[in-house]
């Protein structure tokens, strides 16, 4: 595994604990990367706090689908995720 972080290698191994806990080690960073990405349109209308319960679901049911590619892989996948989840809740 490139990232040598033994509580994602717990959350890969459906570890429900450690995966909320890896990913609330990167949900302030992501949620400022979406807050600041939201249509200044929609603030009224998309909640980012909604958007990061998506995401935080999606990762508990899709981490068996994760495979590290290097350091930082995890948080990068998780980023793209919320930013896909958060470009759903635009349109």
């Amino acid at each position: 595994m490139a990232e040598n972080d033994p509580l994602l290698e717990k959350a890969i191994a459906s570890d429900r604990e450690a995966l909320g806990r890896v990913v609330m080690r990167h949900a302030p960073e992501i949620r400022a990367l979406l807050a600041a990405r939201l249509d200044t349109r929609l603030r009224a209308t998309v909640d980012i706090d909604d958007v990061m319960s998506v995401t935080c679901t999606e990762a508990c049911l899709s981490i068996g689908s994760f495979v590290p590619t290097g350091d930082g892989s995890f948080a990068a996948w998780l980023t793209r995720m919320a930013e896909n989840n958060l470009h759903d809740a635009q349109q």
